[in-house]
């Protein structure tokens, strides 16, 4: 069995992280479980999906704040790949945060020298640990960014993308690289939900109106190959690997 363990920031990341999984595996040869590290406490794991005989298997773990995935990870690595046999651990956290913010003089655009400073250091403290098996991601700006950039995610609600760029929001959904172009993606959601007069929410119900079960995979390949959200790309190569093109093949 493969192991991969993912160290996510919130309940966001959890949720896109899990249903990513499930549509890239079909639901096949896939064995997911979560669990919660509250108060530096790891809460048993809660079956998602899968059998204990499936050939992969992946632990999303939500550390409850995106200052504590990468010390959540140094803590433990050592206890997960030579105790538990884990074959890959990956972090995700926001790079929109309360530390960014602080470092952030302008409020309301991308800091790109800001965004370099958090991943240097981060990868300082990677390479202390000196294993390649250790992975870590920034959304830029959040998680959210990959759902804009997704196309067409918003006919789920009953928009089109037309619709979004010519209201008063103008958003060019098809034109605009996300993780290049909004600062706060999930303030960007919230004003397009209301657009249909709704509220977005960072929980399972605002995620499944916009990813429901029976969202294809594609939508997710399509974003892949796109251009756009390119951490996205790279975060789905590493988590998925070459896992997913064999459960394609079978």
């Amino acid at each position: 069995m493969k192991k991969i363990a993912v160290f996510v920031e919130g309940n966001t990341e959890l949720i896109f992280v899990r249903e990513l999984l499930l549509r890239m595996y079909d639901y096949q040869n896939v064995l997911l479980e979560r669990c919660l590290l509250r108060s530096d406490n790891l809460q048993e794991p809660l079956h998602v999906h899968g059998t204990k005989d499936e050939p992969n298997y992946y632990l999303i773990i939500d550390v409850g704040g995106d200052g504590s995935v990468l010390s959540a990870i140094v803590k433990r690595e050592k206890d997960l790949f030579e105790k538990k046999g884990y074959s890959k651990i990956i972090g995700l956290r926001d790079m929109f945060g309360e530390m960014y913010c602080r470092k952030n003089n302008d409020k309301k655009t991308i800091n790109w020298d800001v965004i370099n400073h958090f991943k240097e250091k981060t990868k300082e403290q990677i390479d202390k640990i000196g294993n390649d098996k250790i992975h870590f991601f920034f959304a830029i700006m959040e998680t959210e960014a990959w759902l804009l950039g997704i196309k067409d995610i918003f006919l789920n609600i009953g928009l089109t993308n037309d619709f979004i760029k010519n209201s008063h929001l103008k958003y060019d959904l098809d034109k605009n690289d996300p993780e290049k172009t909004y600062y706060h993606p999930a303030k960007v959601i919230g004003e397009i939900f209301k657009l249909a007069e709704r509220e977005y929410g960072k929980n399972e119900k605002s995620l499944y109106s916009l990813i429901p079960h029976d969202f294809p995979k594609e939508k997710y390949e399509e974003l892949k190959s796109s251009g756009h959200c390119s951490v996205f790309a790279e975060f789905a190569e590493v988590l998925l690997g070459e896992q997913c093109i064999k459960c394609e093949q079978v």
